[in-house]
C-alpha cells in the first residue's frame, strides 16, 4: 500500500490536498441545509435510517402528512434555517442565548416521522451511501450529522479528480497541460458548492468521470473484461442514484462497438456510422416522447433553439421564461448562483464569464482545427464525447419541457446538471493551450490557473458576506 502511495505523482497529491483545504472551507462556511433542495436530501438519508425503509417513490406521488421530522423541523424554525433560505438579509443564529434556545428546542424530538419530499423520486445509492455518516453521527446532534454527511463527499470529489487526471493523461499526456486539466476542473465553483452540499450530484460527477475514462481506454485498447466489467458497474450505479445519468448508456455503446469492430474488422461500423446512427434513433426517439399529451413536436424544437440562438421569425415565443437562455441557465449557474442560488457574481465578471465561455468555444474550434490530424487519428473519441454531450444535454431539455407543459414555471434545468462534463471541460481549456508555442502555453496555463483561484477566493468571499457580513 505505502509503495503504491507513493508512485501517485506529487503534483495530483498537491492538488488533491489543495482541493480538499477548499471543499472544506465551503462546507464550513455554507450553513446546514442551504445548499439546492438539500434539507430534501437530507431527509430522505434520515426517514431510511430512523425508519429503516427506501422511501424510493419514482412516480413521485406524495403520501399525506409532514414532510420532515420534527427534528428538521425544529432545526428550520427555532434553529433558524428556514428564514435563511433564499432570503439575502437573513443570517445565522449563533449567539449563546440562541444556542440555549435550540437545546431547549431540540430536546426529544423525534427523527423518525418525515414524511415524502421531491427527494424521494431519485434512486437510493448515493442516500445509502450517506447511512454511514449519518450513523456515524447518531449519537450526536442534527448539525454532527450534517457535517459528517457534507464531508463524505469529500471522497466522491478525489475519485473524480483521479479520474479526469488519469482521463487527460490518456488524451493529453503527462506534464503541466494534465494538471491544468484537472484543475480546472476542481475551480469549477459550482463543483465545490454541490461538494459543500447534501445531493447526488457529486456522486454523478465521480461515476461520469470515471466511465469517461474507462470509455476511453475501451477504444484505444479493446474491449478487455476488466474495462467493460467496471464500466458497465458505473452504468448500474449512475442509474441508481439518479435518472439524469441514463444518457451515459449511448456514448458506451458506441465504445463498446467501436472496440469491438477494430478486433474483429467489422469495416461498415464506425465513428461516422455510430455517430450518424445515434443521431437518427435518438432524436427521434426524444422528439416522439417531446410530442406526446399536450406537447407538440415544433414547440420542442423552437424552445431547444432558442435556449441557445436568437429567435428565428417564424418561431413562437418560447415555452417556460423568456429571458432563460444558455448564458442564464448554463454559464451564470456554473459559475454562480451558489447556496440557495441567491449568492450570485456581480455583474462585470458574470459578463466577463460569458465572454470568456464564448472565446473559449470558438478557441477550441480553432485548436481542434489545427490538430485535425490528431482529431482524425481519434475520431472515435471525439465521436463518444460528443455523444456524451449531446445525449445529456438533449435529455434535460426533454425533461425541463415536459415539465413547463404541466404549468409549471420552473425550467428545471441549470448549470450543475453539466457537472458530470466537468472532466471535458478541463481537458477542452488543456487542449486550447496545447496549440501553443511553449512560452505563450505557460503563460496560459498560469493566467487559466490563476483566473480559477480568484473566482474561488470571490465566491467564498460572497459566502462570508451573504451569511455572516
Amino acid at each position: 500500500m505505502l509503495r503504491r502511495l507513493r508512485q501517485v505523482p506529487l503534483p495530483l497529491v498537491c492538488l488533491l490536498s489543495a482541493t480538499t483545504l477548499l471543499v472544506c472551507a465551503w462546507i464550513v462556511l455554507m450553513p446546514p441545509l442551504q445548499g439546492p433542495d438539500e434539507v430534501s436530501h437530507f431527509a430522505y438519508v434520515q426517514r431510511i435510517a430512523e425508519q429503516q425503509t427506501i422511501p424510493w417513490t419514482p412516480s413521485g406521488n406524495a403520501a399525506a402528512g409532514q414532510p420532515y421530522s420534527d427534528e428538521v423541523g425544529t432545526v428550520l424554525g427555532q434553529g433558524g434555517i428556514g428564514p435563511l433560505s433564499g432570503n439575502i438579509a437573513a443570517r445565522p443564529l449563533w449567539t449563546r442565548a440562541d444556542e440555549r434556545l435550540w437545546t431547549q428546542a431540540a430536546a426529544g424530538t423525534d427523527r423518525g416521522n418525515g414524511g415524502y419530499t421531491s427527494a424521494m423520486r431519485n434512486p437510493p445509492l448515493y442516500y445509502l451511501y450517506e447511512l454511514v455518516p449519518y450513523g456515524l453521527g447518531s449519537g450526536g446532534t442534527f448539525w454532527d450529522r450534517s457535517m459528517l454527511m457534507r464531508l463524505a463527499n469529500v471522497p466522491l470529489l478525489i475519485v473524480a479528480l483521479v479520474f479526469i487526471w488519469l482521463l487527460a493523461g490518456e488524451l493529453l499526456g503527462r506534464g503541466p497541460l494534465q494538471y491544468l486539466a484537472t484543475a480546472v476542473a476542481g475551480l469549477i465553483p459550482q463543483l465545490t458548492n454541490a461538494v459543500a452540499t447534501i445531493n447526488p450530484d457529486i456522486a454523478l460527477v465521480a461515476e461520469w468521470s470515471a466511465a469517461l475514462y474507462l470509455m476511453t481506454l475501451v477504444v484505444r485498447r479493446g474491449p478487455r473484461r476488466h474495462f467493460v466489467v467496471p464500466l458497465v458497474a458505473l452504468l448500474i450505479a449512475g442509474g441508481l442514484t439518479q435518472p439524469r445519468s441514463l444518457p451515459l448508456v449511448v456514448p458506451t455503446l458506441i465504445a463498446v462497438l467501436l472496440a469491438l469492430a477494430r478486433e474483429r474488422g467489422w469495416r461498415r461500423v464506425n465513428p461516422l456510422t455510430l455517430g450518424v446512427g445515434a443521431l437518427v434513433i435518438g432524436v427521434p426517439l426524444v422528439l416522439g416522447v417531446a410530442g406526446r399529451g399536450p406537447g407538440n413536436i415544433r414547440e420542442f424544437g423552437s424552445y431547444v433553439w432558442q435556449f441557445y440562438l436568437p429567435k428565428l421569425g417564424s418561431m413562437h415565443t418560447t415555452i417556460g421564461p423568456v429571458s432563460y437562455d444558455v448564458r442564464s441557465g448554463f454559464v451564470d449557474r456554473i459559475f454562480g448562483t451558489l447556496a440557495q442560488l441567491e449568492v450570485v457574481l456581480p455583474p462585470t465578471i458574470e459578463d466577463v464569464a460569458w465572454w470568456v465561455a464564448r472565446l473559449g468555444l470558438a478557441a477550441l474550434v480553432v485548436a481542434l482545427m489545427i490538430r485535425r490530424d490528431s482529431l482524425r487519428r481519434n475520431a472515435g473519441l471525439a465521436v463518444v464525447f460528443v455523444t456524451a454531450i449531446w445525449t445529456l444535454l438533449l435529455s434535460l431539455h426533454l425533461v425541463a419541457y415536459r415539465a413547463m407543459l404541466g404549468n409549471s414555471g420552473d425550467p428545471i434545468i441549470t448549470g450543475r446538471y453539466l457537472l458530470p462534463l466537468v472532466g471535458l471541460l478541463g481537458v477542452a481549456v488543456a487542449i486550447v493551450g496545447s496549440v501553443l508555442p511553449r512560452k505563450p502555453r505557460a503563460a496560459y496555463n498560469g493566467l487559466v490557473l490563476a483566473a480559477g483561484v480568484a473566482i474561488q477566493i470571490v465566491s467564498l468571499g460572497l459566502l462570508v458576506e451573504r451569511f455572516y457580513a
